[in-house]
This record gives structure tokens, C-alpha cells and sequence, in this order.
């Protein structure tokens, strides 16, 4: 047997640790999700958010300031167009969301 052979059955015994692990570690988090109770807020908690509208936008200050995430998304979008002309699909709706 060559060396190759145990540095690919090592890699491959690897591959399986971490898998294995991975999915032991969803399984816990998604059992501790089902066992406990949602964490509860007071109702007044969510009038921090602005209301008064401007320019017929209703929550103008919210809206508004989901702006620079708009405009980062697309300018990496850009950029990752510019660069690459065969962007994979994922990351152009990753970027375009």
C-alpha cells in the first residue's frame, strides 16, 4: 500500500468525523429549540420603530435606512460581475437580496 492510500483514507476518515459532527451538532441545537420556551418581550418593545412617514413613504427613517445595505449589495454585485463573467447563481441572489 502506498502513501497516497493513508493520506486519502485519512482524509476520507476526516470527511466522515466532521459530517458526523456537524449533524450530531444540528440535531442538539434543533432538540434544545424543541425543549425550551420562546423568549418573551414586552409589547412595548417594538414601538421604537419610526412610523411618521415622509415623501408618502410610510416608516421613512426604517426604510431608509436599509439603503447603504442595498447599495453594498450591489456594488459587490458589480464588482463580482466586472471580475467574473460566469458568477455562479448563488451568488448573485445572495448579493441581489
Amino acid at each position: 500500500m502506498t502513501l497516497k492510500f493513508f493520506k486519502a483514507l485519512t482524509s476520507h476518515s476526516r470527511h466522515k468525523w466532521f459530517i458526523r459532527f456537524f449533524l450530531f451538532f444540528i440535531i442538539l441545537i434543533f432538540s434544545v429549540l424543541l425543549i425550551t420556551d420562546p423568549i418573551l418581550q414586552k409589547s412595548s418593545y417594538h414601538l421604537l420603530a419610526d412610523t411618521r412617514p415622509w415623501l408618502f413613504i410610510p416608516n421613512f427613517a426604517d426604510v431608509i435606512s436599509n439603503l447603504p445595505f442595498a447599495l453594498i449589495g450591489l456594488a459587490g454585485l458589480f464588482h463580482c460581475l466586472r471580475i467574473n463573467k460566469e458568477i455562479s447563481l448563488s451568488w448573485r441572489v445572495f448579493l441581489s437580496v
